[in-house]
C-alpha cells in the first residue's frame, strides 16, 4: 500500500477498514448510550531522520503516516476534532484541529507530503505548541523515540501537566527487532553518518538486550504518566493501534 496525495478514503483504508468498521458499529450504541462528548485529539507524528528507516511498507515513517492518516479518520467519524503536529529539529501545528466531514481528507494531503528529514534534537516550539493547550483532550505521539537528551519523554510529561489523556504508538522496523541479518557489516547513523563497524553474531545479543531496556523504559515512564503504551512493529497490521486507540477514546 503506497501514500500518495488525495487518494481516496475508501482505498487508502484497505485492507483493515473491514474490521474498524465492524469494531466501530459494535462500540457505537455503548459510546451514544455514556453520552460521549467530542474531544480535540492532536497527532504527533516524528518526522526525524531515524524514522526513515525500513523496507517498503514497513518503513516506520510510511508506517507513521498510514497510522496518522487512519486515526484521523476514525476521530472524524466520532465527531472529534483531529489535528496534526509534525515534529523534529522543527515542530509546526501542521493542521489545526477541526471537526468536520473533510477535515481527514485535508490531514491525508499533507502527510503524502511530509518526509522524514534532520536530527534527532526536538524543536523547543514543539513544547509550546503544547504549552497552549487549554482544554482537556486526547494526544496520540507516534514515534520511535530516538532523540536526543530525553525531549520526547519529555513531551509525554508535558502533555500529561496539560490534562491530555495520551497514548504512545512506539514504531520499531523489524529490522531494529530483529537485526536479520549476518557477517560482518557497517551500521551507519542515518542522521550523523557516523559509522560503526560490526560482526552481527556477536553484537546482536547485546544489541537486543538494550533496545529492550530502551523499550522497557519508554513504557516504564508511561506507565508512571498513566500514558497507554503500544510498540508496533511496522511489519504487522494496523488493526491492534486502531483498537488501543478506540479502547482508550472510549474511557475518556
Amino acid at each position: 500500500m503506497k501514500l500518495v496525495e488525495r487518494k481516496p478514503r475508501a482505498a487508502f483504508r484497505q485492507p483493515w477498514a473491514d474490521e474498524v468498521e465492524s469494531r466501530w458499529d459494535s462500540s457505537r450504541h455503548g459510546l451514544q448510550e455514556t453520552e460521549m462528548r467530542s474531544l480535540r485529539c492532536q497527532i504527533f507524528l516524528d518526522k526525524s531522520a531515524s524514522m526513515d528507516f525500513g523496507e517498503g511498507d514497513a518503513n516506520k515513517f510510511h508506517y507513521g503516516r498510514v497510522l496518522a492518516a487512519v486515526l484521523s479518520e476514525v476521530m472524524v467519524r466520532q465527531h472529534d476534532a483531529p489535528g496534526l503536529i509534525v515534529f523534529g529539529e522543527q515542530a509546526r501545528q501542521a493542521v489545526p484541529t477541526q471537526a468536520s466531514r473533510h477535515h481527514a481528507d485535508e490531514i491525508l494531503h499533507l502527510l503524502s507530503q511530509a518526509q522524514a528529514t534532520g536530527g534527532t534534537k526536538i524543536d523547543r516550539s514543539l513544547f509550546q505548541i503544547v504549552e497552549t493547550f487549554s482544554r482537556r483532550g486526547m494526544a496520540v505521539v507516534i514515534s520511535d523515540f530516538f532523540t536526543a537528551n530525553d525531549t520526547a519523554l519529555e513531551l509525554l510529561r508535558l502533555l500529561n501537566a496539560q490534562n491530555q489523556e495520551s497514548i504512545v504508538f512506539h514504531v520499531l522496523a523489524p529490522e531494529e527487532l530483529d537485526l536479520p541479518y549476518d557477517g560482518e557489516f557497517i551500521f551507519e547513523d542515518s542522521e550523523t553518518a557516523e559509522q560503526l563497524p560490526v560482526h552481527i553474531d556477536d553484537f546482536r545479543n547485546e544489541y537486543q538486550r538494550r533496545l529492550s531496556e530502551f523499550s522497557e523504559r519508554i513504557k516504564r515512564e508511561c506507565v508512571q504518566l498513566e500514558i497507554d503504551y503500544q510498540q508496533l512493529r511496522t511489519d504487522a497490521p494496523l488493526d491492534v493501534a486502531l483498537m488501543a486507540y478506540l479502547e482508550r477514546r472510549a474511557a475518556v
